[in-house]
């Protein structure tokens, strides 16, 4: 990228690095049993409103504290959404609303959906040591084109490791459509280790 600056006779794009302000959302996270969630990542996606077509945006990560508390900085003014990314519950993308900064509130957890199965060879031998993949290929949330948040991605991805007898468990997973195959990583959103398409049952939309 910096050869063809020289060449348009342009100075490196990374030569000039503007600081946005940014201010606070805080916020708690409990169990469906109404229990502090310690421990819980929780992953904060903004970008300014002021920064044009090539405005990248920043992330900002934290873990709950023992009360289920986290705090996240968040580019101020602008867009945001914030993913919270449990172990043993189910993963879940939420908007901030609009110029909204300081307390959002408390997210309950939901327990979600499993996902197991067993990965043979062509001999229908189990293969010990695979790395298998579930990815959402749609599925409930928020309506980002709707909220003009086409940026942000929903993507609820997951990553298991067949035992020695080929078999393999996802994580929780909220309900949605999937796509299941052999991963090349051991990586997924959470930082945790953890083929065909199914489709988990979708759940009912909360009463008000």
């Amino acid at each position: 990228m910096t050869r063809k600056n020289e060449k348009l006779n342009e100075r490196p794009f990374f030569e000039r690095i503007e600081m946005r302000p940014a201010r606070p959302i805080t916020g708690r996270v409990e169990t469906p049993e109404g229990e502090p969630a310690a421990g819980v990542v929780v992953l904060a996606y903004s970008r300014t409103d002021k920064g044009g077509q090539l405005e990248y945006g920043s992330f900002a990560r934290a873990e709950t504290d023992a009360q289920g508390r986290f705090r996240l900085p968040i580019t101020t003014p602008g867009q945001a959404a914030y993913w919270v990314l449990p172990k043993n519950y189910a993963p879940e993308l939420y908007v901030v609303p609009v110029g909204k900064r300081g307390d959002i509130g408390t997210t309950t957890l939901k327990k979600g959906v499993s996902v197991a199965g067993r990965v043979l060879d062509v001999q229908g031998k189990p293969i010990a040591g695979v790395f298998v993949e579930i990815v959402r290929q749609r599925g409930s949330g928020p309506d980002l084109q709707a909220q003009n948040l086409e940026f942000i991605s929903n993507v609820i991805r997951r990553i298991a490791e067949t035992d020695s007898d080929g078999r393999f468990t996802f994580d929780p997973l909220p309900p949605g459509e999937y796509r299941v195959a052999p991963s090349e990583s051991d990586y997924d959103a959470t930082g945790r280790n953890v083929g065909l398409i199914g489709r988990c049952p979708r759940s009912s939309p909360p009463r008000s």
